[in-house]
């Protein structure tokens, strides 16, 4: 039997002209096998979803669209106000008082939650960017990047509405366009086009100075080309590089966690400063997912294995509300109903042959898994289908599964199927999580 290779990067047998199937909600787990994580039905709250950000204030989720700004509270979808669009990352914060800071590249505005107030920063507040790219918080402060103005503001200690007490602090010119500002260890890194500084917060300060200090000892020529790829949380921090790296740092260092193939992917794509990441945990795994919308895919780097897998479940959050690129949704309470349905498809399969006119014969596929744990007793079951033509699909044949075992399963499926190529399509209905431990076709 010939194996379908599942796991991205696994090269395909050199007799066969076949790529890696695609996955849906698939991830490479600590044992390097392919994680299918099912959810139950999803209904569509917001569509237009730009940006989300977990607030500590009442447990709220903020919410930016295009144009208008919400939360979220106990389930209920609440408007704020309006922004000025632009194409540029949304970039949400907050300080220890719940006062939200959001920033898009053309304008900042401020939700003070306690106070329900909401109002656009500027001169009168003493905020003297016109370009803000990033925002991020630490201690009591709130910390604004400059874009290609080069500078970069302060607040003053868990007060929103004033700029003034901190000086405006110039960007170094080997930094280039600040495209992002992230906290890592307590400390204030500075992300530019051309390399990233880090900040300390002052140890003996003088009342309405500059809170932080240069750590000249500190050197990172990896700049950054995309603000949203900016992502910070469990002590970690990822960016995209202007080199189409991606890069990991920790307390103790720092490092390229991408190899040269997905590199060389990266680079050739056309919206590296419009890619965004995302960092979620998630069935006790932290995940790192960098999304390329215009390329309609997502790369995604497991930390506890350092594995990465592709993705076309281009998933941005997963808090309360599960987040997805084209709006936000809520968990259906009733999905007694409803199976999950996750489907494998492997690209055209059509051996290479001398003679071009000469049929194959497929005589058995075989799926290997493992299931866990289903407490609702319901039967579960597999489908495969075939395609003469990589669209069209014909009849399935299904294979039943046992309702409440965690086990090992293998499903087989014998056929005696002649065509000059063909394609697999495997769909699972569960309400468990399911590892693909291999898949396998055999030619006669």
């Amino acid at each position: 039997m010939i194996q379908i290779p599942l796991d991205t990067g696994t090269l395909p047998s050199v007799d066969l002209q076949v790529n890696n199937p695609r996955l849906t909600g698939a991830f490479i787990n600590t044992k390097k096998e392919i994680q299918l994580l099912p959810h139950t039905t999803l209904t569509q709250l917001l569509s237009d979803l730009r940006a989300t950000f977990k607030s500590a204030f009442n447990n709220r989720t903020i919410l930016v669209t295009n144009n208008d700004v919400y939360y979220v509270e106990n389930g209920v979808l609440t408007e704020v106000s309006t922004i000025e669009h632009s194409s540029f990352a949304i970039r949400i914060d907050e300080n220890t008082q719940g006062q939200v800071c959001i920033v898009n590249g053309i304008g900042a505005w401020a939700f003070n939650q306690s106070a329900n107030t909401f109002f656009k920063l500027g001169i009168a507040q003493g905020f003297d960017l016109n370009k803000p790219t990033d925002v991020t918080s630490i201690n009591t402060f709130l910390v604004v990047t400059g874009g290609s103005e080069k500078k970069w503001i302060v607040s003053d200690a868990n007060d929103i509405t004033n700029w003034e007490a901190n000086e405006v602090q110039e960007g170094d010119s080997r930094l280039g366009d600040l495209v992002g500002v992230r906290v890592l260890d307590n400390n204030v890194f500075i992300f530019g086009t051309g390399g990233v500084q880090r900040w300390v917060p002052s140890i003996e300060r003088v009342p309405n100075s500059f809170p932080f200090s240069q750590d000249p000892t500190y050197n990172d020529g990896y700049g950054c080309v995309s603000t949203a790829s900016l992502v910070t949380d469990n002590n970690e921090l990822f960016y995209l590089s202007d080199e189409g790296q991606i890069r990991r740092m920790v307390s103790n260092g720092r490092s390229t966690i991408t190899n040269d193939g997905i590199e060389n992917i990266i680079i050739d794509f056309t919206d590296l400063d419009k890619s965004f990441g995302s960092y979620y945990f998630w069935k006790g795994h932290w995940v790192y997912q960098l999304t390329f919308l215009i390329q309609k895919t997502a790369f995604v780097y497991v930390s506890k294995s350092g594995k990465w897998s592709e993705s076309s479940d281009l998933i941005i959050g997963f808090d309360d509300e599960p987040i997805k690129t084209d709006g936000v949704y809520e968990f259906d309470t009733d999905y007694s109903q409803s199976f999950n349905k996750i489907v494998i498809q492997t690209p055209y399969i059509k051996p290479k042959l001398k003679d071009l006119t000469q049929r194959v014969i497929l005589g058995s596929a075989l799926l290997e898994m493992t299931q866990g744990k289903n407490t609702n007793n319901i039967q579960q079951a597999c489908f495969l289908s075939l395609s003469k033509d990589n669209v069209q699909y014909g009849n399935s044949i299904k294979r039943s599964f046992s309702p409440t075992a965690k086990r090992l399963f293998q499903f087989r499926w014998y056929m005696n199927y002649v065509n000059n190529g063909f394609s697999l399509k495997f769909e699972l209905e569960t309400k468990t999580d399911i590892t693909i431990t291999s898949a396998w076709y055999e030619l006669v």
